[in-house]
């Protein structure tokens, strides 16, 4: 397997503009009239990153269909937003009758971070729910972003806490933060960037190619978040780090000994860098495993 070209410059373009292009929460008027319907954004930074998501799990997958499709199955909804206000209430049963709402996945699998899958299916992870939800509140005229709590992504409406899943409100109180300070829980309530957005959907499909040991397979997935995100240095430092471990794993030592060396010239973490400069001379003139 080798990452497409077309799919590292869509994601590259895409890590650029989610800052500038689309906004990340579209603040909600006191009536539906006070702002124009032009005003509310067609698209949104976290759904065009989802799709580019799906196209890695279906690389025969049509954007522009997945558009539409989402756009037929939010339009009941959205259109009362032209003569009253939609609350979070009445979104979130929405979603529930079109078949939403599932508690729990069984089992996790590679066509449920797939956005188009999804719609057709009415389950997915939680954060490729998140962005269906978030951009069809925002098109509601709803304050709307996602949450990257770890282990469950989390969606604020309204500044109301849900969980995407499940389709229901969360107490902050039931999230077991008992042990963290209270400046630890906000930094980890607020809401996440679209990029930051983009790399955990892709961590989602790396894993897996990493549970079926498919290295070159989860390879492909670091240069598409390096593409995303690899603007920021920890990102990049990171990947780095990861590309190592990875290249280290299929044998190729010198490969892996100069992206060892890279996370370790760029780290601004002072821990990461003597991480990798300890894996990058452990691998000096190792034999090559030959495939």
């Amino acid at each position: 397997m080798t990452a497409s070209s077309e799919l590292l410059q869509l994601f590259e373009q895409l890590g650029h503009s989610a800052s500038t292009q689309w906004p990340t929460v579209t603040s909600a008027p006191s009536s539906p009239a006070a702002v124009p319907s032009s005003s509310v954004p067609s698209v949104d930074a976290e759904f065009e990153i989802a799709v580019a998501v799906a196209k890695v799990v279906d690389p025969h997958l049509e954007p522009t269909s997945v558009h539409k499709q989402f756009e037929l199955m939010v339009h009941p909804l959205v259109q009362i937003v032209q003569s009253q206000k939609v609350s979070v209430g009445e979104l979130l049963n929405f979603f529930q009758q079109l078949g939403f709402g599932q508690s729990t996945l069984t089992r996790v699998l590679p066509e449920h971070s797939n956005i188009a899958w999804v719609m057709d299916n009415r389950e997915g992870l939680p954060i490729v729910l998140a962005a269906l939800l978030v951009s069809c509140a925002r098109r509601c005229r709803l304050d709307a972003h996602g949450i990257n709590f770890p282990g469950h992504f989390l969606v604020s409406l309204d500044g109301r806490l849900v969980d995407p899943l499940g389709l229901q409100e969360v107490a902050p109180d039931s999230l077991q933060l008992s042990e963290l300070d209270e400046a630890a829980v906000e930094r980890m309530l607020q809401g996440t960037s679209a990029v930051a957005f983009g790399l955990r959907m892709l961590n989602n499909v790396k894993a897996q190619y990493l549970n079926a040991q498919d290295w070159l397979g989860a390879l492909d997935l670091i240069d598409y978040q390096g593409a995303l995100g690899g603007q920021d240095k920890v990102v990049a430092a990171s990947l780095e780090f990861e590309r190592g471990e990875l290249w280290e794993q299929l044998g190729a030592y010198a490969v892996a000994c100069e992206a060892f060396q890279r996370c370790a010239d760029m780290s601004e973490l002072p821990e990461l860098s003597q991480q990798a400069t300890q894996r990058a001379k452990r691998l000096v003139g190792r034999s090559e495993t030959l495939h």
